[in-house]
């Protein structure tokens, strides 16, 4: 199976766009108090900023040319890390929905609940505990705000990234495998317990019919 699930996806990568194969892990990390402080091994500083200071902030606080200011319309708050002036890290969150590119399919949060996606470090900082740093700080954000749940998707061979979320407190509650051939899209939701499974149903099950002549047919086990 591992060999047929290979070549199906080399396939898919030179058919991209026609043939695209996903699988895709969801973590949820359930936020019970503000004790998320962690340190990195180099001094970074973190800020947090909103979507309405970025256009102001922007300029200063990123550098184009870090592949950090490729900002997401879904994002409602930006963490950025600085290391001596350096925009080494950026982490996007979002509430409400988002479109989840890997998935091609939105998701919808509930009023306590935010999304974290589009987590980077600069390649030349990486294993320093930036990124530890700059999630823990945004939770402890997030706590204060009333946000409950927060949830990241990541892809199965992401080991690092895997790695980071367990670190802190993020647990594994589904898989997604995700399947598309032309205009069919194929969801299969796997949830660890049957709490995840009505979770995994509220986050992935579209409100809408999809757009007309495309057909997008999801399976939650």
């Amino acid at each position: 199976m591992r060999i047929v699930y290979g070549i199906l996806m080399e396939i898919s990568r030179i058919l991209n766009g026609f043939l695209r194969i996903e699988k895709i892990i969801v973590m949820e990390r359930i936020i019970a108090n503000i004790d998320f402080e962690r340190e990195a091994k180099i001094p970074v500083v973190i800020k947090l900023i909103s979507r309405d200071q970025l256009s102001s902030v922007a300029r200063e606080a990123l550098d184009p040319k870090a592949a950090l200011l490729n900002v997401d319309k879904d994002a409602h708050l930006f963490a950025i890390g600085s290391v001596d002036g350096y925009p080494a890290h950026r982490t996007f969150v979002a509430f409400k929905k988002a479109y989840v590119g890997a998935i091609e399919q939105e998701i919808r949060l509930d009023y306590d609940s935010a999304y974290l996606f589009r987590v980077y470090t600069d390649p030349h900082y990486r294993g320093l505990g930036i990124a530890t740093k700059a999630i823990s700080k945004i939770l402890s954000h997030l706590c204060e705000r009333g946000i409950k749940r927060v949830y990241a998707l990541i892809r199965n061979d992401n080991f690092p990234s895997l790695r980071l979320f367990r670190k802190i407190g993020f647990r594994k509650i589904g898989a997604i495998k995700f399947i598309k051939i032309f205009l069919f899209k194929y969801y299969r939701i796997k949830a660890e317990t049957k709490k995840d499974h009505i979770t995994l149903r509220k986050l992935f099950l579209p409100e809408k019919k999809p757009f007309r002549g495309r057909i997008a047919y999801f399976v939650f086990v």
